[in-house]
């Protein structure tokens, strides 16, 4: 029992190495919090948490030379702290160079809907509905697909086959629009399946859709509003002009640790500049979708004098990043925040939409 204790004292790492351990915990958050950077995200789950770490080093100053290092010692930190399992667990190669994310808990959309999370999802929006409806507006859940529904065709064999034949995440929007009346879901994955043959929908190496899949949904959003608001303009009535550079890959290859030795592609859309998008400073929105920038503090605003609808509000994730070039080219002014749906924020601003962002992972 004693040579047993001894072992067990000897084998017990030293206070030093508890010191260390703690640095790679709190270093990057201490610098991002000396350099006040207010685009760094505030996990709300352990999901977030998971995928805080490979997407840690874009919150860094640029000219900030250790980042790379700092958020790699920091992913190896949270994969210890997560009992020896890799984040990289959680990402998937397929075929042709694409890369997949799944949640631990797989793809709702992929392997088909619970009938309780149906019931669930339910209630929820058609609180949400109801109390728009209430204020006069009109509110619209809007599903996003996952990567894997889009281009089922790029996934591993052995994963294509476990799941079947995608499209389960039009299940939310069926389930949704067959249960209640007058609920304006939009349903994304036929439009996007159809228009990926023109640019990519989503990034091969990041989990997010690329500017032209913002571009799709914000273009059905419109479709669907145009239903009751004549005066709006017709989705795709423009031609968009794709202009595509190399950039960094995105957060699914850091995750698998192979971000040296992959590149990316990022599709910009260039659009008729009679629409002029402003920031409230007088300034034009930028964005860039694989890495979140642009996406500055939990609300931003954006205004179009030339559109045809008050307001929208965009309750968003980070896909909502993408949106900003697209979605507000119909709206006089446009609020995204990134956060969840705010009945105060409805009821203060009183906008004439309200767009809500669903990911199921």
């Amino acid at each position: 029992m004693s040579a047993k204790s001894n072992h067990i004292r000897k084998s017990r790492p030293g206070p030093c190495l508890h010191w260390i351990f703690l640095a790679l915990l709190l270093g990057p958050a201490l610098s991002v919090v000396i350099q006040r950077d207010t685009r760094f995200p505030v996990p709300k789950s352990i999901s977030d948490a998971l995928m805080l770490a490979p997407d840690l080093k874009h919150y860094f100053a640029a000219e900030f030379v250790l980042r790379n290092r700092l958020a790699g010692l920091n992913h190896q930190a949270m994969a210890t702290v997560n009992g020896g399992r890799s984040i990289g667990a959680l990402a998937r190669q397929g075929k042709d160079g694409w890369l997949f994310y799944f949640h631990e808990n797989r793809n709702y959309a992929d392997l088909g809907i619970p009938t309780a999370n149906l019931r669930n999802s339910l209630a929820d929006v058609l609180r949400k509905h109801e109390f728009c409806e209430s204020l006069g507006v009109t509110y619209i859940p809007l599903v996003i697909p996952s990567k894997s529904t889009v281009y089922h065709e790029f996934l591993p064999d052995r994963m294509r086959r476990q799941m079947g034949t995608p499209g389960a995440v039009t299940e939310w929007h069926r389930y949704w629009t067959t249960k209640a009346q007058g609920l304006r879901s939009v349903d994304l994955l036929s439009p996007m399946r159809a228009a990926k043959v023109n640019a990519p929908i989503y990034f091969r190496t990041d989990s997010h859709w690329s500017e032209y899949g913002a571009y799709v949904a914000a273009e059905e959003v419109l479709g669907e509003l145009r239903k009751t608001n004549p005066n709006l303009p017709e989705p795709y009535r423009e031609s968009p002009v794709f202009m595509h550079q190399e950039c960094e890959p995105g957060n699914e290859a850091r995750m698998l640790g192979i971000e040296n030795l992959l590149t990316e592609s990022y599709v910009k859309i260039r659009l008729p500049e009679e629409r002029a998008l402003l920031l409230p400073d007088g300034s034009h929105p930028e964005v860039h979708a694989i890495n979140l920038t642009g996406a500055k503090g939990k609300l931003m605003v954006v205004r179009c004098p030339q559109g045809e609808m008050q307001s929208v509000i965009v309750f968003n994730n980070s896909f909502g990043v993408a949106l900003v070039p697209y979605l507000p080219r119909y709206f006089q002014e446009s609020r995204f925040a990134w956060l969840s749906f705010s009945d105060d924020l409805i009821r203060e601003h009183r906008p004439t939409v309200v767009v809500e962002l669903f990911t199921h992972y």
